[in-house]
C-alpha cells in the first residue's frame, strides 16, 4: 500500500536534508528562502451590500510558493523534491534539488527509499489555481508584515476552467475570468515547529471578476510551512 507522505514523516525522515539543501548548496541571502507549503482557509464570502461575512463553513486549498536568494517569491502548482549528485553513501547529505520542469525529472534520483528499495521524489501538488507553466513570478516578499500580490487569469478555453464541460453542447467555452490575489502577512506570525520548519501565517484576500455581473470578494487565512531551504529551482 502507497503512503501519502506528510509535514511529519517528511520533517523526521528526511527534514535535515531538505532543510538544509544539501552539503553543498550555498547558504541562502533571503531569510525566507526555499520551498514553502501550506494551507488557504476560506471563511468569508462577500455580502448583498458588498461587504465581507462569515460564510458559515470553511473552504480550504493547498498553496505553494518557492523564494530564491534574492528575495523572489514564485507561485507554483507542481514541484518535486529530488536529489543530486548523491553517491548512495549514507554518511554524504545529498544536493536537494526542487524540481518543477517535470520533463527533467529523469536527471535527477529520488529522496526517499521505497519499500521495493528504489528511490522516489516527494511531490507537492496544488489544484485550486491554474496558469501556463508551473511557475508564476508575484509581487512581494514572503516575510513578517510584507505582501504578496498576483493576478490569475482564466480564459474561456482553458483546459481546467470550470465553466468549460468538453463533451456539453451549451458549454463548448467556459466563461473567461480573474482571480486578483492579496497574502498580508502584517500581523501574523512566524515560529519554528518541532522538526526545525519556519511557519507563517497572514490573511489571504481574493477578489474575483468574470463569474458574476460584480466583482467577487473572499477572504481567510494562510497557513505556510518551509519544507525546504533549497534555493534554486531545477538546478
Amino acid at each position: 500500500m502507497k503512503m501519502k507522505p506528510t509535514f511529519a514523516s517528511v520533517g523526521i525522515a528526511v527534514g535535515w536534508v531538505i532543510l538544509a539543501g544539501g552539503a553543498s548548496v550555498v547558504r541562502a541571502q533571503s531569510a525566507s528562502a526555499g520551498l514553502w507549503v501550506g494551507t488557504v482557509s476560506l471563511n468569508s464570502v462577500q455580502d448583498p451590500q458588498g461587504g465581507l461575512t462569515s460564510s458559515g463553513g470553511t473552504f480550504q486549498f493547498r498553496i505553494l510558493y518557492h523564494v530564491n536568494t534574492a528575495g523572489e517569491v514564485r507561485l507554483l502548482r507542481d514541484v518535486v523534491v529530488m536529489q543530486r549528485d548523491h553517491d548512495n553513501n549514507a554518511a554524504t547529505a545529498p544536493v536537494i534539488a526542487l524540481v518543477t520542469d517535470l520533463t527533467q525529472l529523469p536527471r535527477y534520483t529520488g529522496i526517499v527509499r521505497r519499500s521495493d528499495g528504489r528511490r522516489t521524489g516527494i511531490r507537492y501538488a496544488a489544484t485550486a489555481y491554474d496558469f501556463t507553466g508551473n511557475e508564476l513570478l508575484v509581487q512581494g516578499k514572503l516575510e513578517l508584515e510584507k505582501t504578496l500580490d498576483y493576478r490569475l487569469e482564466a480564459g474561456e478555453n482553458g483546459a481546467t476552467n470550470p465553466f468549460r464541460h468538453k463533451y456539453h453542447p451549451e458549454h463548448e467555452k467556459g466563461r473567461a475570468y480573474t482571480r486578483v490575489v492579496t497574502v498580508n502577512f502584517k500581523g501574523g506570525t512566524q515560529t519554528p515547529t518541532s522538526t526545525g520548519v519556519t511557519r507563517i501565517t497572514g490573511t489571504y484576500k481574493e477578489t474575483i471578476t468574470g463569474v458574476v455581473t460584480s466583482d467577487l470578494n473572499i477572504a481567510g487565512s494562510i497557513e505556510l510551512d518551509r519544507v525546504s531551504t533549497a534555493t534554486a529551482l531545477n538546478p
